[in-house]
């Protein structure tokens, strides 16, 4: 199954997964993108709580990839890509935060999300994040005809304690 969690930007799709991954730890893989206390973008491991820096300051000396106003750490892209694809072996539900215009591009999390929908097992459950704005061209790209569309704010831990 493949459930979209939709809402505007910045309204609180990626704290409300971080809280929900620090009230119940280990429940679901993948990665969580939240907004941390020094305002900047971090990706933190489901299972692990691992945090790592993804907002990188526009004067950083690492390689990144410029989406919006932002620029992305491309080790912080390849950290989520290898903890969801390890973690999908083994969990039924994984979190990808999230789904935009590097995606709709073929860039950033595109061939995991890729993968994911080709691999996936009746039992699986893949909760995406998509701004509202994106939700129809993400859901065009990925021929993602009825997938379960959650509006922000709703109460993820229901399906992830069913």
């Amino acid at each position: 199954m493949v459930y979209l969690y939709t809402g505007d930007i910045q309204t609180g799709k990626s704290t409300s997964l971080y809280q929900l991954i620090q009230t119940f730890p280990g429940i679901a893989g993948g990665f969580v993108t939240p907004t941390l206390h020094d305002g900047k973008k971090h990706i933190i491991n489901t299972k692990t709580l691992e945090v790592l820096p993804f907002e990188l300051d526009p004067e950083s000396k690492e390689h990144g990839i410029s989406v919006g106003r932002f620029l992305l750490s491309q080790e912080g892209f390849n950290s989520a890509t290898a903890w969801t694809k390890y973690h999908f072996m083994s969990s039924e539900v994984v979190i990808i935060d999230e789904l935009g215009k590097l995606e709709i591009e073929e860039t950033g999390f595109h061939a995991l999300f890729s993968t994911l929908l080709q691999e996936k097992k009746t039992n699986h459950i893949i909760i995406a994040v998509v701004r509202k704005s994106l939700l129809a061209e993400i859901m065009k790209k990925y021929t993602l005809e009825n997938p379960f569309i959650l509006e922000h704010p709703y109460d993820l831990s229901r399906i992830l304690k069913s």
